[in-house]
């Protein structure tokens, strides 16, 4: 073969090989944003589950109220009234934890629905670029390979 022939050869590809190594490099870093995420999803999970945890060591301090208040029911009956409007009140201000403890986790679940949409648009996008890259690349290959073989058949026409 002719060695300037070979020297384009291996300048094609090198360049060839550039590109992919940037393609590989640009998976890498979709990866380690992928994973970035995830450990963000986590930890904001794990800090729901804490959140949640509060909420529990809350109820479990109500529900020692209401023992206590059970035991002075039965030793004091001149109270009676007023310790029913009590309780009416502590179930008032439970349903009301309830409702709004149901609104923090609605409302986390949005918002983790909306990253979630975010993040998958983000990756279709970015496939789509890395796509068009590798098209792109296979273009210019296959031009290049017409390219080539038109000039072996020209060498060899003339050899």
């Amino acid at each position: 073969m002719d060695q300037d022939l070979l020297n384009y050869l291996e300048q094609r590809f090198s360049s060839l090989d550039r590109r992919f190594d940037e393609v590989d490099q640009r998976f890498e870093e979709t990866g380690q944003q992928i994973q970035a995420l995830r450990e963000e999803t986590a930890k904001r999970f794990d800090l729901v589950d804490q959140r949640f945890d509060l909420v529990d060591q809350r109820f479990d301090g109500v529900d020692q109220r209401f023992d206590g208040v059970d035991q002075r029911f039965d030793g004091i009956d001149q109270r009676i009234d007023k310790l029913e409007g009590e309780i009416r009140g502590a179930y008032v201000l439970i349903e009301s934890l309830q409702s709004e403890l149901r609104l923090v986790a609605a409302d986390g679940i949005l918002n983790l629905t909306e990253q979630l949409n975010r993040h998958r648009e983000d990756v279709a996008r970015k496939f789509a670029e890395i796509e068009f890259l590798n098209r792109r690349v296979f273009e210019e290959f296959r031009d290049s390979h017409q390219k080539l073989e038109v000039r072996v058949t020209r060498l060899e026409a003339t050899g």
